[in-house]
């Protein structure tokens, strides 16, 4: 018997391969599959699958950096992934160049920001100065 984890990896792998252009295709088949294998009592667990895979991929793909020069991608992998989890696998990094931030990074992933920037810093002192 074909494992509900099996099936929800295959359904996320082609769906990702079609950019989700054919959901509709894909869902009316994969009713049909779980009919034909009496399997329709797998669909909780299917789906349940399918939702972990998707908010792993989603969270974890991608992520911005921004630092004050350029740095070499050796530099920002290591970065990432110090920030991130440890099993977050491979991210796209989109990187910027700002040298108003005078020396740091930010780093910005599914709505949260790691604001490491000299700027940033130098800001808060003087907030806390002035308060």
């Amino acid at each position: 018997m074909i494992k509900s984890r099996t099936i929800a990896e295959s359904l996320y792998a082609h769906h990702i391969a079609h950019n989700g252009k054919d959901a509709q295709e894909m869902a009316q088949s994969l009713t049909s599959f779980l009919k034909r294998h009496h399997m329709v009592s797998s669909l909780p667990k299917i789906l349940s699958h399918l939702k972990r895979i998707q908010e792993k991929d989603i969270v974890l793909r991608e992520c911005n950096l921004t630092s004050s020069h350029e740095l070499s991608k050796e530099t920002m992998n290591n970065l990432v992934k110090g920030f991130l989890k440890e099993d977050a696998g491979e991210v796209h990094i989109e990187s910027f160049v700002d040298p108003s931030l005078l020396g740091g990074f930010i780093l910005k992933q599914n709505g949260t920001i790691y604001d490491a920037s000299i700027k940033s810093m130098l800001k808060k002192l003087e907030e806390n100065l002035t308060a």
